[in-house]
C-alpha cells in the first residue's frame, strides 16, 4: 500500500503548480528510505522536471544506496541531474574521486563545471593533471575559468606557468580568474611579473 502511495506522490513531482510539487516532496521526505528505489528509477529515466526533483530528494538522503546511482548520473546528458550528482559525491571526499575524474572529459558543460567544483572541494591532488589538461583543450571559457578558480584552491606554485598562459586570454572572465589565481599561488612572483607589465590590465 505504501508503495502505491509513494508512486502517487512521485507523479506529482511533475505538476506545473509549485505548491503541489512542494507538498509532494514533503510527503516523500516523510517516507525517507522507502522512496529510494522509486526515486532512483525516476532519476535514471531522466524525463522532465520529475527526474531532477527526484535527484534533489535523493541528494538529501544519507543512505549508501543513493551513491552508486549518483555516480552513474555523472555520465548522463541531463544538465541538472549531473551537477546534483557531483555535489552529492563531493560530500564523500576522495572515495568517488575516480568516478569524478573519469566522467570529467565527456560530461555536459553544466556537469563538467560541477565536477570541477567538487574536485576543488575534495582537494585530492590526483585531480591536478586532468584539470590542467582540460583547461588547455576546452573550447568553453566558462569551463576554463572554473578550472582556473579550482586550481587556485590547491595553492600549488608549480601551476603558475600553466595558469599564467591565460593572463591575457580574450575572455575577460578567464583573464580575471587567471590573475587572481596567480596572485594567490605565488604572490612574490606575481608582483615581479607586474613590474614587467606581464600582469597589468589590458
Amino acid at each position: 500500500m505504501w508503495n502505491e502511495t509513494i508512486s502517487q506522490w512521485v507523479d506529482l513531482l511533475n505538476h506545473e503548480d509549485s505548491d503541489v510539487r512542494n507538498r509532494a516532496k514533503g510527503a516523500l521526505r516523510e517516507y525517507g528510505p522507502l522512496t529510494i528505489h522509486t526515486l532512483v528509477a525516476v532519476m535514471r529515466a531522466g524525463l522532465g522536471r520529475m527526474a531532477w526533483e527526484a535527484a534533489s530528494l535523493l541528494q538529501g538522503m544519507d543512505d549508501e544506496r543513493v551513491l552508486a546511482p549518483m555516480a552513474e548520473m555523472l555520465r548522463g546528458r541531463h544538465p541538472i541531474i549531473g551537477p546534483i550528482a557531483a555535489q552529492t559525491l563531493a560530500r564523500h571526499g576522495s572515495r568517488y574521486i575516480q568516478h569524478l575524474l573519469d566522467s570529467l572529459p565527456g560530461a555536459v558543460i553544466t556537469t563538467q563545471i560541477a565536477i570541477i567544483q567538487a574536485l576543488a572541494t575534495i582537494g585530492d591532488r590526483r585531480a591536478l593533471p586532468p584539470l590542467v589538461e582540460l583547461m588547455q583543450i576546452t573550447p568553453s571559457p566558462s569551463v576554463r575559468y572554473t578550472i582556473i578558480t579550482a586550481l587556485a584552491e590547491f595553492d600549488e606554485p608549480a601551476l603558475y606557468a600553466d595558469i599564467g598562459a591565460y593572463a591575457y586570454d580574450s575572455d575577460h572572465h578567464v583573464r580575471d580568474r587567471a590573475r587572481r589565481a596567480l596572485r594567490r599561488i605565488d604572490p612574490a612572483r606575481y608582483r615581479e611579473d607586474c613590474l614587467s607589465a606581464a600582469c597589468l590590465p589590458v
